[in-house]
């Protein structure tokens, strides 16, 4: 079955199908109105390195995040920031889990992406990921035994009021309570049309049951059937006999009726057998053809009849 082959049957079964649609479109009104959409919120920060230069010999201005490069540190504290118990420990604080990081380059910028419910759990997420980056960021550089004075420093560019309504998790609600009615709807009308033509077949099997079975012997009972005659019989058939008429003048007058006959039907077939010929008789239906010439004399109360 094609779309054409289920479009049509849908149609045909308008009254199964349409009560079902309706109910689709209702559903889908109640999840566009109670679903509620998400909240995206972006922030970005940047590192900025120290005011002293990367090849001077004082070694408290020294640091060895500037010989790698900013964006290896930016890497480092990307990975550092957005581990599982971290995500984990904001999810038992009421905040959202949906985080991304993102690098930029060649500027080592990096952009926070949350996505949450409402719009204070976005922001509070925001500003909880922000820290944690930061923190993250000098924490990387006490470990190598960076003084203050050699730090580098990460600025958050954003006010945390980058804000914005998404409509994806109502267009998905939609698409799922559309999609699931759609095929409810086909497979229940596809299903009803079964069990109906099951159905038809069942009362149209159980009608020609219960009809009598015609007797081929007895024309009468089916005014189609034909009588069977066997092809063995002898089928004699005789005509009235009428009595001499005599005129005025004391002749006879012959009656132009059919005389009275004998008529003997066979059918023969012959076949060959170890050189003889045999008789078969067969069952099959004859017809009997009736001569019309035929003439009768009743005379003295006897007759003659040609055969």
């Amino acid at each position: 079955m094609d779309f054409w082959d289920l479009t049509r049957l849908v149609f045909r079964r308008w009254y199964v199908a349409l009560p079902l649609v309706v109910i689709t479109v209702l559903l889908s009104g109640w999840a566009y109105t109670t679903v509620k959409p998400d909240y995206k919120g972006v922030g970005y920060v940047q590192l900025i390195p120290p005011q002293a230069a990367t090849n001077t010999k004082n070694t408290e201005l020294r640091n060895v995040w500037l010989d790698t490069g900013l964006q290896s540190l930016l890497q480092a504290a990307n990975y550092a920031t957005i581990d599982k118990s971290f995500l984990k420990e904001l999810g038992q604080r009421g905040l959202s889990e949906n985080v991304v990081l993102d690098m930029g380059y060649p500027a080592p910028t990096l952009t926070v992406t949350v996505i949450g419910t409402s719009e204070g759990q976005v922001m509070a997420t925001m500003d909880a990921v922000m820290q944690r980056f930061q923190e993250t960021v000098k924490v990387l550089q006490t470990d190598q035994g960076v003084t203050d004075i050699g730090l580098i420093s990460s600025r958050r560019l954003d006010n945390g009021q980058n804000l914005e309504e998404t409509g994806g998790k109502v267009k998905r609600a939609l698409i799922a309570v559309l999609g699931a009615g759609l095929l409810a709807t086909a497979g229940l009308t596809i299903g009803f049309d079964a069990w109906m033509r099951t159905r038809t077949r069942r009362k149209q099997s159980a009608a020609v049951k219960s009809e009598p079975t015609p007797d081929p012997h007895d024309p009468g009972g089916d005014p189609t059937a034909t009588a069977i005659i066997p092809t063995a019989a002898t089928v004699e058939a005789r005509a009235p006999i009428v009595p001499r008429i005599l005129s005025s003048n004391g002749t006879s007058i012959k009656p132009a009726f059919d005389a009275q006959q004998d008529v003997e039907v066979a059918a023969m077939r012959r076949r060959r057998s170890g050189g003889r010929r045999e008789t078969d008789v067969s069952s099959s239906e004859v017809t009997i053809i009736l001569p019309r010439n035929a003439t009768v004399e009743r005379q003295n109360g006897s007759g003659s009849t040609p055969r």
